[in-house]
């Protein structure tokens, strides 16, 4: 490939191999993701500034107009002239809901065409792209945008009034049936929003519309502005020093536990508890760079507002509504669902969903749900990738030994409830047997003289 090839196709990607000698897509992937804070920073400091002179606010037209300049401007600089390709899968969705018409049984059809067409995109991209290693391109943005448009084509074909369980949702997928179709405009700057076009998170098209309509913090009442800019500071300043922790980390020892180690004659001559150990350190190391990303991408879309998700009872600002990652909770996860409700949580809240509980509704088994669900995050990970196909056939598997364990040992699970309820009333049941034995071999008895004794044996 010539340089003005690689400059055209992969501007980024040019720029470090120009200046390290080599192909990095890591420091892509970081560059990019930093570039992104730009055009936040902008947006945050215009509206901090200019919030109380509504006269100097741009309208939602104009913020979306933003949004779409900005987002395909940092995607163009990620991927070059590739951007193309997820302009054209945005433009084709579009049309098949614009052209399909606005009656409940057209929506429907429009809907699970997209999903067929995004489905079968998504593998013809993964077959004429397949790698040896896992490598950062084009694909993954391609895939998080995919990912936006069947979650917001179900939501155009969704008709379902029920809105009893809204309030228990989580703030991503609160509220998220579309009773029109958007404008074509907001359509895309939907899909391209800036800081999350590239490794998530995932959130409705309403919250989006909300957010432009009522910036900065989607018209969501404050209390305070001053308190919840400083909580919006102090939440960012808080991702991006996590960020840097887990990057240092995996930067000082992830290098000294290469998953190529594993491999080598070396690490075939330890004890067994040794290699057991070294295979636990490598498996964490390679998933704290994605814990790594996610935090920096997290303090992107919280300096936009649009996380801002209220106060909480003491009146503290809330932003960790889109939150992907829980750090401390998946360090010390100790079962595969802890895992789970800690690592990657946004993409696990968008499949429970817009698939698991979807599904319920026509088939009540929840092993064939799950199977489901697994199924689209294969097929969305790329499944001509074996070890995709391995990792979530193990997941599903791990998590139901893990439930028949809990279903067999749910007697000594229950001790800690059972202990707290004794120790409320200070184990006073269990207090009075020793005590009153005690107490009877303590207390002298009436004495009664041997002669007497007798007489009464008689």
């Amino acid at each position: 490939m010539d340089s003005n090839h690689r400059l055209l196709t992969y501007p980024i990607s040019y720029l470090v191999y120009t200046l390290k000698g080599t192909h990095n897509s890591t420091a892509i992937l970081l560059l990019t993701t930093s570039l992104t804070y730009v055009p936040a920073y902008w947006y945050n400091h215009y509206y901090s500034k200019h919030r109380q002179v509504k006269a100097t606010l741009p309208t939602s037209d104009d913020l979306n107009a933003f949004i779409v300049y900005s987002g395909l401007a940092l995607s163009l600089c990620s991927n070059g002239l590739w951007v193309f390709a997820s302009l054209f899968l945005v433009a084709l969705t579009y049309a098949m809901c614009y052209l399909f018409g606005e009656s409940p049984q057209h929506r429907a059809t429009a809907g699970y065409l997209a999903w067929i067409v995004h489905g079968v995109y998504l593998l013809r991209v993964y077959y004429s792209s397949t790698y040896n290693n896992y490598d950062i391109a084009w694909t993954m943005p391609q895939c998080m945008v995919c990912l936006r448009l069947m979650g917001l084509t179900f939501d155009y074909m969704n008709t379902d009034d029920d809105t009893t369980s809204i309030s228990q949702r989580p703030k991503p997928m609160v509220d998220t049936r579309l009773y029109t179709l958007p404008s074509i405009s907001q359509w895309f700057g939907y899909c391209f929003f800036p800081a999350p076009f590239l490794v998530g998170p995932q959130f409705s098209f309403n919250l989006y519309h909300r957010w432009i309509k009522n910036p900065p913090f989607s018209g969501i009442d404050v209390t305070d502005w001053d308190e919840a800019y400083k909580g919006q500071w102090r939440y960012l300043i808080r991702c991006v020093l996590l960020a840097a922790a887990f990057f240092s980390l995996q930067q000082v020892f992830g290098a000294a536990y290469e998953p190529s180690h594993l491999l080598s004659k070396e690490y075939q001559q330890f004890s067994f508890l040794h290699r057991s150990l070294v295979l636990l350190i490598t498996g964490k190391f390679i998933y704290n760079k994605y814990i790594g990303i996610w935090l920096l991408s997290e303090g992107a879309y919280v300096l936009y507002g649009v996380t801002y998700g209220g106060e909480d009872a003491d009146g503290h600002p809330l932003f960790g509504c889109f939150t992907n990652v829980q750090p401390w909770k998946y360090l010390t996860a100790i079962t595969i669902n802890d895992v789970i409700e800690s690592f990657n949580i946004n993409i696990n809240v968008w499949v429970d969903y817009y698939v698991f509980k979807q599904s319920r509704w026509f088939i009540q088994n929840e092993a064939i749900c799950q199977s489901l669900s697994l199924m689209l995050l294969t097929v969305w990970r790329g499944c001509l990738h074996l070890n995709d196909v391995i990792t979530f056939f193990l997941i599903f598997y791990y998590t139901r030994c893990e439930t028949a364990i809990k279903r067999r040992l749910s007697s000594i699970t229950v001790c800690p409830y059972v202990w707290t309820a004794y120790k409320s009333v200070y184990f006073i049941g269990h207090l009075m047997i020793p005590l009153i034995l005690v107490l009877d071999r303590l207390i002298p008895r009436k004495h009664v003289p041997i002669k007497n004794r007798n007489q009464k044996i008689a």
